[in-house]
């Protein structure tokens, strides 16, 4: 069997996602497919979290896992009853947006406003103009200097220390066990295993 070229599936883009490799197209990063294999999940269940991709994309994901243990990879760079609003950003697994409506916030995320793959810059305009709270795995938008708190309607980054659906869900799960995410809303707050940390203006 060929093993799947990953090149036609994995791109970066130094204006999606900050620069991480993601998948074509998407803001999906390929650590986090990767993670979620790790962790035991099949092909058939990451597609259920991210029906915007295809088993080729998880292939495609495993193979550059492959080459980067092997080799140091380098690709091209491509030419927000509660009314609290939250947008999934698109490296968010579906699941996040079922946990939030269940608490009752207005959650949509971005693949069903039909966004995925869209530049940062493109995306964070939009989440602005509909107010929302931006729940995300990129970590460029917890740069305090570019998205400065009190500037927005918040903005929530997971950091897991491993990659993976679930680490995502079991963090954002410790959030809404700690804080209202209303409370959290204009700052910047970064979740990681250890701590929750909240930058306010």
């Amino acid at each position: 069997m060929t093993r799947i070229n990953w090149q036609e599936y994995i791109a970066i883009d130094k204006d999606i996602h900050h620069g991480e490799p993601c998948i074509k197209g998407t803001r999906v990063p390929v650590a986090i497919l990767v993670g979620s294999i790790a962790d035991g999940m099949s092909i058939e269940d990451i597609l259920k979290e991210y029906p915007q991709l295809k088993q080729e994309s998880i292939q495609a994901a495993l193979a550059y896992a492959a080459d980067a243990v092997r080799q140091e990879i380098i690709l091209p760079l491509a030419g927000g009853g509660m009314l609290f609003k939250i947008k999934s950003d698109e490296n968010m697994p579906r699941t996040v947006v079922q946990v939030l409506r269940k608490r009752g916030y207005d959650a949509v995320s971005v693949i069903e406003q039909k966004m995925g793959g869209w530049k940062d810059t493109d995306l964070w305009i939009a989440t602005q103009e509909e107010k929302r709270f931006l729940i995300t795995a990129d970590k460029g938008f917890a740069d305090v200097r570019s998205f400065p708190p009190g500037t927005h309607a918040g903005i929530l980054l997971l950091r897991p220390d491993e990659d993976g659906i679930r680490p995502l869900v079991d963090l954002l799960q410790r959030v809404l066990d700690s804080y209202g995410l209303e409370d959290l809303q204009a700052t910047v707050t970064v979740v990681t295993p250890r701590k929750i940390r909240i930058r306010r203006a």
